[in-house]
């Protein structure tokens, strides 16, 4: 038996939900920046990053590729543990929306009690859902703008390492107009 068959009472699905919600909370605050975690990481990237090079390659170079692989590690433990705690407030928040619904739903139901008092705590509920639906919209846009900006700056980074690493000209990262011009009229110079 699933626990979609079992009906609970709207009084027991709130305590249930309000549970969820805590035990939610408390993993969201549970995952934290630990030092382990990012050294890992940093190692790991050095590792990977420092393994790339050729052995024709020079200290300097091996040097800088271990110093990207720390930043790349860096970067990956703390992406990780950003988009863990994204997860688990998506999930908050869609418990909140669910406890806002059931909320709701109790009211509606007992409304024949007492008219205007229903009336005015349902509409009260139905703001407060209107309210968690703007707050879930703009958590969606700062995680997209948020992804768009990682995006960019891994796009600027990939391109200085390709600088660095003698893949491409400086000339090219600032304008790659200006070179495919330069190269469709037989310029050599940048």
């Amino acid at each position: 038996m699933t626990d979609d068959s079992v009906e609970f009472t709207p009084k027991e699905l709130i305590e249930l939900l309000r549970k969820r919600k805590a035990l939610l909370q408390q993993q969201r605050h549970g995952v934290r920046l630990r030092w382990s975690n990012v050294l890992a990481g940093c190692v790991v990237g050095a590792i990977v990053i420092g393994n790339l090079y050729e052995s024709g390659d020079s200290n300097l170079q091996i040097a800088v590729d271990v110093f990207w692989g720390l930043l790349g590690g860096f970067a990956a433990a703390v992406a990780l543990l950003v988009y863990l705690r994204l997860v688990l407030m998506i999930r908050e928040r869609q418990v909140d929306t669910e406890l806002l619904k059931v909320g709701a739903a109790q009211l509606q139901e007992t409304i024949e009690q007492d008219f205007v008092t229903k009336l005015i705590q349902i509409n009260f509920k139905y703001i407060d859902q209107y309210y968690e639906q703007t707050q879930n919209q703009a958590s969606k846009s700062f995680v997209l703008s948020a992804c768009a900006s990682v995006v960019g700056l891994a796009i600027v980074i990939t391109g200085i390492v390709m600088m660095f690493r003698s893949l491409t000209t400086p000339a090219y990262l600032t304008d790659p107009s200006r070179v495919l011009w330069k190269k469709e009229n037989g310029v050599t110079s940048c």
